[in-house]
């Protein structure tokens, strides 16, 4: 009777302690929800008179003023090493962090020479760490050597095949030992493909030839592990999955604010270890992880300044099991970690 007794507690204590576990990681309507783990940056404006909001960390020691503040923290990506690249658009730049947010360099500055940005809007890594950034300002592409050290540009003001109207996502992927690059030509509605150096390929606006589903406003980019593109298709408010040669494979999401749909949607990114695709979703003020085929796997986020509150998030990184979310309007980069994911069947089943 006694080993039955202690039996029975140890189960009560596990059932307690997994309901526990379940209320602080699951959200009110019943998803997982992301750990908020750290954040950095705060408003800084360079090129404003006076500088407003820029600090100098050290007291002109090796870092200068407004080194880690953004005016706009945008696109995000990771790079080989794990330091990170963070588009700092209004002003001007690309900065380079390490994975936990300790400011390392930047790339960049305000005009329109070789190596100079105007708006820029998002940032790729390839797998050779060559550095692409849509220069969006200026209507064009330009990639650096992983040292920031300025390879060349692509592309122009237009509509013809391979210029831009305000290019925004950009992804890069590797079929055997050739770089492809996908660029959102924005007001265009379209998607363009390039070679790595920048010679045009293919377009794909739904208007013809494999591309049968129009975009309006596409934004974000990620690509798959097997080289299958994501396109944060904004005011048709979707995540569209094509073929590495465009063609339509899935329509994940549609306007709502339930799990699984989404209010404008701009940045996308795919977990090549796990598959699981994350959306970020600029009017919802949220972030949401799906598998392939869209059903949700957790949510997090609202509209606020606090921890794990957003102001208008434009994009998403995945860095050794650590999301990074650009808070844009609160000028910050969010740190977010899931729980184990033995627990989520459990979650999941939870909700169901």
């Amino acid at each position: 009777m006694a080993k039955l007794l202690r039996r029975s507690l140890s189960t009560l204590w596990t059932v307690l302690g997994l309901a526990v576990l379940l209320s602080a990681v699951t959200a009110a309507d019943g998803v997982p929800t992301y750990r908020f783990i750290g954040a950095w940056g705060s408003p800084c404006q360079l090129y404003d008179p006076g500088q407003p909001g820029c600090v100098d960390l050290d007291d002109d020691g090796p870092l200068q003023v407004g080194d880690g503040q953004f005016g706009l923290a945008l696109g995000i990506a990771v790079e080989p090493a794990g330091t990170v690249l963070v588009v700092d658009s209004a002003n001007h730049r690309v900065q380079r962090f390490t994975s936990d947010g300790q400011f390392m360099g930047q790339i960049g500055s305000k005009g329109a020479g070789d190596g100079q940005f105007n708006q820029p809007t998002d940032v790729a890594v390839a797998p050779d760490g060559t550095i692409y950034v849509t220069d969006s300002g200026a209507n064009r592409v330009q990639h650096f050597t992983p040292a920031g050290g300025f390879l060349g540009a692509f592309g122009g003001p237009g509509s013809a095949p391979g210029r831009f109207n305000d290019p925004r996502g950009i992804a890069t992927f590797a079929f055997g030992e050739t770089i492809t690059v996908f660029v959102a030509d924005r007001l265009n509605n379209r998607v363009q493909r390039f070679t790595g150096e920048g010679t045009f390929v293919a377009s794909w606006d739904g208007t013809g030839g494999v591309s049968t589903i129009p975009f309006n406003q596409p934004d974000g980019l990620a690509v798959d592990a097997s080289g299958n593109l994501y396109v944060a298709d904004s005011f048709n408010h979707r995540v569209v999955r094509l073929s590495p040669e465009g063609v339509p494979l899935a329509i994940l999401g549609g306007l709502g604010s339930e799990p699984g749909r989404f209010d404008t949607p701009v940045g996308v990114s795919v977990d090549h270890n796990t598959g699981s695709v994350y959306v970020v979703e600029d009017l919802g003020n949220r972030v949401q992880e799906l598998t392939p085929a869209g059903s949700p796997i957790a949510i997090w986020g609202r509209s606020g300044t606090g921890d794990s509150e957003f102001n208008s998030p434009y994009d998403v990184a995945i860095s050794q099991g650590i999301v990074l979310v650009t808070d844009a309007s609160n000028c910050r980069v969010q740190r977010f970690a899931l729980p184990p994911r033995s627990y989520l069947p459990l979650l999941i089943k939870a909700r169901s």
